[in-house]
């Protein structure tokens, strides 16, 4: 990826604008009563003509919570519409809104030996269950997913400033711009059974959903967000930093403050 600078403008040779239709507008979902169903999810389209029609279902075995949430990634130029759903309380899926189907999941425990080990308190469940099965019980139950969209840091009164002669030209770099094209997302939850408190917050790698893969880590340590919805997040442009609200645990005698379980400082708190 390289930015060419011509008339004092970075031309970008990857990036595109997305379609302007808001992808929280064009996909929405409703909730249907089945017989011995926990919850029936039907996803819907709304079309550009005002039109609308029901695209996808499933069945998830607990309440929904915010567990639908709409995206679009951009590869090899083009912006294709996806969205995160979990069908079960222990994992969650990608679906691709065009296609139609589910196309990549990530199960629990995830795909690492430590986070296998974090995840399970049985020596016994874990030579019975290799790393990569899915564990009915311990798992990390998503509760709110997010995807940044292009749109929530890039409005169109931003396009109108920047961007000149409706050509791909922009003062931001081309980097700045691919932090916020569907690659990565965030999500909160907590291993099931965990009374500790609220909502811990995980990392979602979505750079090869086309490929059917789909991971997720705790690189934020086991931290409690102190906020109500994951939209309410700060990303940087440059470097994808967040800032968010978190509970914070302070030594009464040290006067040391870190986050749950999280290793901020010398001292070992996981």
């Amino acid at each position: 990826m390289t930015d060419q600078i011509l008339n004092n403008t970075r031309v970008f040779s990857e990036f595109v604008l997305p379609p302007k239709q808001d992808i929280y507008e064009r996909y929405t979902f409703r909730l249907v009563e089945k017989p011995d169903v926990r919850t029936h999810v039907v996803v819907e389209q709304h079309n550009l003509d005002g039109s609308t029609e029901d695209i996808f279902e499933y069945d998830r075995n607990y309440s929904m919570m915010k567990t639908f949430e709409p995206f679009r990634q951009l590869k090899n130029g083009v912006w294709h519409d996806y969205a995160l759903i979990s069908t079960r309380y222990t994992r969650f899926e990608v679906l691709d809104l065009e296609a139609r189907s589910i196309i990549a999941t990530c199960p629990y425990p995830v795909s690492t030996q430590a986070q296998h080990d974090e995840s399970f308190r049985s020596d016994a469940w874990k030579k019975a269950n290799p790393v990569g099965t899915e564990q009915p019980g311990w798992g990390f139950c998503p509760v709110e997913f997010h995807v940044p969209d292009w749109y929530t840091k890039f409005d169109e009164s931003f396009i109108d400033d920047k961007l000149s002669n409706e050509a791909a030209s922009y003062s931001f770099s081309e980097a700045e711009f691919m932090n916020f094209t569907g690659q990565w997302g965030l999500y909160t939850g907590c291993v099931w059974g965990d009374d500790s408190g609220g909502w811990k917050l995980r990392h979602i790698d979505l750079s090869r959903i086309s490929e059917g893969i789909v991971t997720a880590d705790q690189r934020y340590g086991y931290i409690e967000v102190a906020t109500d919805s994951l939209k309410d997040v700060d990303i940087d442009y440059e470097d994808a930093m967040l800032r968010l609200p978190v509970f914070l645990y302070v030594d009464s005698s040290s006067g040391e403050a870190h986050p749950l379980h999280a290793n901020w400082g010398k001292k070992d708190r996981s």
